[in-house]
């Protein structure tokens, strides 16, 4: 069953992981929570990289579980305290969370784009698939 699921998304914590797992379920896509801490203490060692717990999902609902998590993250916008921090960005920095969005979790993303528009600026499908095509072509070279 678990040759068929690819890694959606990765949580420092098995509480965050398990809010997603929960999401998803509600919404009928089946989840897979996968744990991939190392059984040795390798803290000593510097790497932490690997500590985190994994959603694996299967590939036809990747698309899916991206509009609940985007529907999600706008709806959570309306509620947000002014004082969050990416309010603080500049417009520089904002358009370099939506260029590095595979850094940032749905949230902001999501947040970067309505304080842009909020600010007067142009955000479109058109651009957001273009800074997704450059971000790919960045992380493609060697």
């Amino acid at each position: 069953m678990e040759e068929n699921y690819s890694i959606f998304r990765r949580f420092p914590t098995l509480e965050q992981a398990t809010e997603l797992k929960d999401l998803l379920k509600e919404s009928g896509i089946e989840s897979i929570l996968a744990d991939n801490v190392p059984s040795v203490d390798i803290t000593f060692s510097g790497n932490t990289l690997n500590n985190q717990i994994e959603i694996r999902l299967k590939q036809t609902d990747f698309k899916k579980a991206e509009e609940i998590l985007e529907k999600r993250a706008r709806d959570l916008i309306d509620q947000i305290d002014k004082d969050y921090y990416l309010f603080q960005f500049s417009d520089e920095e904002l358009y370099e969370v939506l260029l590095k969005s595979d850094e940032w979790n749905v949230f902001d993303y999501t947040l970067a784009q309505k304080v842009l528009k909020q600010r007067g600026r142009s955000i479109d499908k058109e651009l957001l698939n273009s800074l997704k095509n450059e971000r790919l072509k960045n992380l493609a070279k060697p």
